[in-house]
């Protein structure tokens, strides 16, 4: 999979394939020993110790990030050593360690200094609009800047507040505006708007420069001649790609630079860890059975209709996370399976909806379709009361099953932080509507994909979860999109 959403989308076939192997059976049985496109190296490692310590900047400031993982059955581990300490600024400093890379013992014997740097802007000059007056709706003040727009939305944290300029023409003979008198900005959501008691006329164009902050994710690695590199990644808008593994070295942690980061913080390092443990085997025969008579009829070759009851990001797939949503991309993966099999897909999602909204519509967006399984998830019910989300759940999980539907509830994908926090993007993930949705699964008798669980389990690998938001808030990127489709793919 390409990692880079600058370059073009792969098709189907394409995202399969890089799962080690178009999700085979054996993948599924197993676990992917990595999520598609999130790197490499990272296999048969076991847990290191929490990385962290408090943000701020100086050796002994806060607690170092500890790459020491035990060995494993792998050749490629940490034998001891390679603490990871921020010492000031942008300095790293690596401690010496031992390794074994390739069933050989490599040693570093001495502290390696690496030095980092922020993610370079992308000016934007002379960014011809014409000027909405100030709006009392939060959020929708103003003209949006289109160098930070994704879907009509704007880059949260993305625009440097002090580089805006406004001007009254593109060049020449032209004068600046003033900030807070003949304009204001929201650098949240990325929208400028005219002041009505200033200078700009209603019917007139102006001309803004202003500079769009990028992030960037780099890597520390260890090549199998004992030297410890710093690789740099692509700098990008959103959801910047990992650096790739070079052949033969160890990766020992990945470094997240942030909009606008004036130093590194100890929690901008995240040290790489193991995968998600593969399912056991009474958690494999518990999911088969969930979803047995679909399986049946897919090894017999029988037509399935499989309902995807979803809002935003199936519904989205196409409009910009990858070429194909997670249902196209289970549909792809059960058919290449399931050699002759003949599945439906009934992709009844909706942008801007959450389960409230939906449930009376279930008869006529789902059941009239007499699917075998639905698969049901929702990322916009955070807000909704917890008393009504269960109900709602339960009652359609029994409506479902009324009707004969074999059914998958799925929990969403984490969102970015209301605020800026590294921390944040360690932490478990505590949403009421998680909880309410495995509750239900549990209590109903029906399958559950975590995908929740998946997530949350990023920063183990070395990986902030912001990465796969192509949006920069809540949307999943082609490599969110794969989780969701092996995790559900994982009951076949």
């Amino acid at each position: 999979m390409n990692d880079n959403p600058s370059h073009s989308h792969p098709t189907t076939g394409a995202i399969l394939a890089r799962c080690v192997g178009a999700l085979s059976i054996a993948t599924i049985l197993n676990g992917c020993s990595q999520p598609l496109g999130l790197g490499s190296g990272t296999s048969g490692l076991t847990p290191p110790p929490t990385a962290g310590g408090t943000a701020g900047v100086g050796g002994g400031a806060a607690a170092p990030v500890r790459a020491r993982l035990t060995p494993t059955d792998t050749n490629n581990v940490v034998t001891d050593g390679f603490r990871i300490v921020v010492v000031k600024h942008w300095d790293i400093r690596v401690d010496p360690g031992t390794c074994l890379i390739g069933g050989k013992p490599v040693a570093v014997g001495n502290p390696t200094l690496l030095t980092e740097a922020a993610p370079d802007t992308i000016p934007i000059r002379a960014e011809r609009l014409m000027l909405s007056s100030e709006s009392s709706r939060s959020g929708e003040r103003g003209s949006l800047l289109q160098g930070l727009e994704i879907d009509s939305t704007a880059i949260s944290e993305a625009l440097d507040p002090a580089s805006v300029r406004v001007w009254s023409a593109s060049g020449g003979d032209r004068h600046v505006f003033r900030s807070n008198a003949d304009y204001s900005v929201d650098s949240r959501s990325g929208r400028i708007s005219r002041k009505t008691s200033g200078s700009i006329p209603t019917d007139s164009p102006v001309f803004v420069d202003y500079d769009v902050r990028q992030i960037r994710i780099d890597l520390i690695e260890i090549k199998p001649n004992g030297t410890v590199v710093l690789k740099n990644g692509t700098p990008s808008k959103t959801a910047p790609p990992l650096p790739e593994v070079d052949s033969g070295a160890l990766p020992l942690a990945r470094v997240f630079l942030d909009y606008g980061a004036a130093s590194l913080s100890p929690d901008a390092i995240f040290s790489i860890g193991p995968p998600l443990p593969p399912v056991t085997d009474a958690d494999r025969k518990a999911m088969v059975a969930h979803v047995s008579r679909t399986r049946t009829k897919l090894q017999a070759n029988e037509p399935v209709t499989i309902a995807f009851w979803s809002d935003m990001v199936p519904a989205n797939g196409a409009a910009g996370a990858s070429t194909h949503g997670f249902p196209e991309i289970v549909e792809a993966a059960l058919q290449a399976q399931f050699k002759g099999a003949k599945v439906s897909i009934v992709n009844a999602s909706f942008r801007g909806s959450n389960i409230a909204v939906r449930l009376p519509k279930l008869q006529d967006e789902v059941l009239s379709h007499h699917p075998d399984l639905v698969v049901v998830g929702f990322l916009n019910d955070m807000s909704l009361p917890q008393g009504e989300l269960r109900r709602d759940y339960t009652t359609a999980v029994q409506q479902l099953k009324a009707a004969g539907c074999e059914v998958i509830l799925t929990t969403p994908n984490l969102t970015a932080p209301s605020s800026p926090s590294l921390r944040a993007l360690r932490e478990r993930d505590g949403r009421k509507d998680v909880k309410i949705i495995r509750d239900v699964a549990r209590e109903q008798g029906v399958g559950l994909a975590d995908v929740s669980q998946r997530w949350e389990h990023l920063s183990q690998e070395g990986i902030p979860f912001t990465a796969l938001l192509y949006n920069g808030i809540d949307q999943p990127d082609s490599r969110g999109q794969q989780i969701y489709a092996n995790t559900i793919a994982k009951f076949f």
